[in-house]
């Protein structure tokens, strides 16, 4: 399956930012990195990306997650049906682009946890799929198939169905013969638990003392 170039025409980004963070423990959309939470980074590299314009969706700690974000131009959408899984999030974030951006050709999927996906990793996906046609672009880290991930307008009807646990993960499997994967040095770090979390923060002094 290959789509014509899309060269020029817009790509979003859809931050999933809903979840409980039940293995960390506390919100590790809040943790701080660099002088910022985990998600305002996400979503300021998103907008000094390349992208068109930037939806998050959140939920279980929605308050916070949005005084987070105060000052930056993105559309934040609420998700009830956080606890379901995180094809909900998937589903509503794709459902409301479509509403408000109806003009968008593909959608690039952001994570929170990913903490060292900068605006270039976004770019190289937006760029790949621009230059090759490639309806999907997925980081591929040794034979497995992450995020980020930029999926085109035509998967969004299959997103825009999925529910429960089955994420966007779910329809790269299904169509691994029409993804093209790229190496994402970024996307190989991701922050899951307390140790995770440990190991990222030992990193930001190891910078610091350099």
């Amino acid at each position: 399956m290959t789509l014509p170039a899309t060269s020029g025409l817009p790509v979003a980004s859809i931050v999933l930012a809903a979840g409980a963070s039940r293995r960390m423990g506390r919100p590790k959309q809040l943790l701080q990195f660099r002088g910022r939470t985990l998600l305002r980074r996400i979503v300021e590299e998103a907008l000094a990306s390349s992208l068109s314009r930037v939806l998050v969706v959140v939920g279980a700690h929605s308050p916070a997650a949005t005084a987070a974000l105060t000052g930056l131009p993105v559309d934040i959408v609420e998700n009830p049906d956080w606890p379901r899984g995180q094809g909900t999030s998937v589903g509503i974030g794709i459902r409301t682009l479509r509403e408000r951006a109806p003009e968008i050709s593909a959608a690039v999927f952001l994570l929170a946890d990913q903490p060292l996906v900068t605006a270039s990793c976004i770019d190289l996906l937006v760029t790949t799929h621009r230059r090759t046609g490639a309806p999907l672009v997925a980081s591929r880290v040794e034979d497995r198939l992450e995020a980020p991930a930029l999926f085109s307008f035509a998967f969004f009807d299959e997103l825009s169905a999925l529910e429960g646990e089955a994420g966007a993960r779910e329809v790269l499997r299904r169509h691994a013969a029409h993804v093209t994967g790229i190496p994402l040095p970024g996307a190989t770090v991701d922050v899951d638990t307390p140790d995770d979390y440990e190991r990222l923060i030992a990193l930001e002094q190891n910078e610091s003392r350099s």
